[in-house]
């Protein structure tokens, strides 16, 4: 009996003993294999950081050659498309046009021709009033949406400079004006989104620029819709609706492209948003060049 506790306590001394050794042993060799593994780890990382930051190098100086590339190439493709053509931006709704202006400057002086006008028209319209200005005067009821549509017809020829009467409208329908509507021979329409609208106040919105739109256009002028690719609330659908060719980026050098060929006569929905129908018209098989505002005058 007393070997055999001896023996068993000598064995739970060896056992113990050899799980000390074993914990030690462990405890540098696991230290070495975490080290190690680190000290790979951020190697490899390193490597990686370094390769990325190499191919990002490449992709910038890449970006930069196209940018470049565009920046030449743009006034080339464009120059002389509308000599002498005289353009209007009439912005609908509540729309900040300093951008706009500068897009569409941009755009317009390598190809010949000068924003000469902007006019930013109030919806919803003060319906009454420009009825009683610009309307029949068939009276109410029925007739109250011809009489708008009418009045809207007469309003947009007036934007264009066809016919007097464009200081009356101030105020009534134009909330601001700079420029002279003199002799326009096209018209880049953008569109701010309203959606507080009640029923009555988005139907006469609508005649209202659908009026705009044929009053410009039966006077001889060409009317296009744009907005800019950062606008919050995209109203191409709306201006394709109109009937317009748009252009959705005109403040990127593929829009500004589209923009001049829109206005030469090219037709379809351009840019880089889902309701484009491509990025640019068609650059080669395009037709003659419009005539010059000169020679249609």
């Amino acid at each position: 009996m007393g070997y055999s506790s001896r023996y068993h306590a000598a064995s739970l001394a060896a056992v113990f003993f050899a799980l000390g050794i074993g914990i030690l042993i462990g405890a540098a060799l696991g230290s070495d294999i975490v080290s190690g593994t680190a000290d790979n780890l951020e190697r490899d990382l390193g490597e990686d950081l370094d390769r990325l930051r190499a191919e990002n190098g490449d992709l910038a100086e890449e970006l930069q050659a196209e940018r470049e590339f565009q920046e030449l190439i743009v006034p080339a493709v464009t120059a002389g498309r509308l000599p002498r053509q005289e353009v209007a931006l009439i912005a609908l709704g509540v729309t900040d046009t300093q951008q706009i202006t500068a897009d569409l400057k941009a755009a317009l002086t390598p190809a010949g021709a000068e924003l000469v006008e902007v006019a930013n028209v109030g919806e919803p319209p003060n319906t009454d009033e420009l009825i009683d200005l610009l309307g029949s005067g068939t009276g109410g009821g029925a007739k109250r949406a011809e009489d708008l549509r009418l009045a809207s017809e007469r309003a947009g020829k007036l934007l264009i400079g066809q016919g007097s009467g464009l200081d009356d409208l101030l105020g009534v329908l134009v909330t601001g004006f700079k420029g002279e509507a003199k002799s326009i021979d096209a018209a880049v329409v953008v569109r701010a989104s309203s959606d507080d609208l009640t029923a009555r106040e988005a139907s006469d919105t609508k005649v209202l620029e659908v009026g705009l739109i044929n009053g410009m256009r039966d006077a001889g002028v060409r009317v296009i819709g744009a907005e800019r690719s950062d606008v919050a609330e995209s109203s191409i659908e709306a201006l394709e609706d109109l009937g317009l060719t748009t252009v959705d980026n005109i403040e990127q050098l593929p829009g500004r492209v589209s923009l001049v060929l829109a206005l030469d006569g090219s037709e379809g929905s351009f840019g880089m948003k889902e309701t484009a129908d491509s990025l640019l018209p068609d650059l080669i098989g395009e037709g003659e060049p419009r005539p010059s505002s000169d020679a249609r005058r």
